[in-house]
């Protein structure tokens, strides 16, 4: 395959671009070591060396190191290599953190959710985890496992909106409707909570 660019990268490494794109980032020395130059041709023996040995073992450090740091999913780990590994080696990664239980997307499901249950609406926390690359089946399994019910989450969400505010102001309840349905709360369960306030 042909280098067909080098470019400084964050810090002291440098992206390696391919035919098909991006290839993956080296240090200047590793350049040097590999005589990977623009222009040139680079054997498939040094690059499946690079990838099998060098990136691959650069990879699995970062991303343990992540991990350490805070819990991810498997896409947002992808996401965070991408910025520097081949698919190929961050493939070779996760399969690695999967067998060994480092990254478990349910796991993160239910510490999330174990989190956030008083606190947001079952359809904001389904948002939220499906950003974050939680499948909706996964998550609503989860919530299934956990019993989750809206009420209590509403209830708080409502008293900490209201706190110190006039109920009896019709534009104040208006305001706290919109408020709670943006959170993900139907109208049906703010209308019953307003009831059971006497609102």
């Amino acid at each position: 395959m042909w280098i067909t660019k080098i470019e400084q990268d964050k810090g002291k490494r440098f992206r390696i671009y391919g035919e098909e794109g991006y290839l993956c980032s080296l240090y200047a020395k590793e350049l040097r070591r590999y005589r990977i130059e623009e222009g040139q041709e680079l054997e498939d023996e040094v690059y499946d060396a690079l990838v099998s040995r060098l990136l691959y073992q650069r990879a699995r450090e970062r991303a343990l190191h992540l991990l350490d740091r805070k819990p991810y999913t498997d896409r947002q780990l992808r996401g965070k290599l991408a910025e520097h590994y081949p698919a190929q080696v961050i493939d070779r990664v996760l399969v690695f953190l999967l067998e060994y239980g480092y990254v478990d997307d349910g796991d993160f499901a239910r510490r999330y959710l174990e989190t956030y249950a008083g606190r947001k609406s079952r359809a904001q926390m389904l948002k939220e985890l499906s950003g974050k690359g939680i499948s909706r089946e996964q998550a609503l399994e989860q919530m299934e496992r956990m019993d989750l019910d809206d009420a209590k989450s509403l209830g708080s969400q409502m008293d900490r909106y209201l706190r110190g505010k006039d109920f009896s102001d019709r534009s104040v309840r208006a305001k706290a409707f919109r408020y709670l349905y943006g959170k993900g709360y139907s109208a049906f369960d703010i209308q019953q909570a307003f009831s059971e306030r006497g609102m």
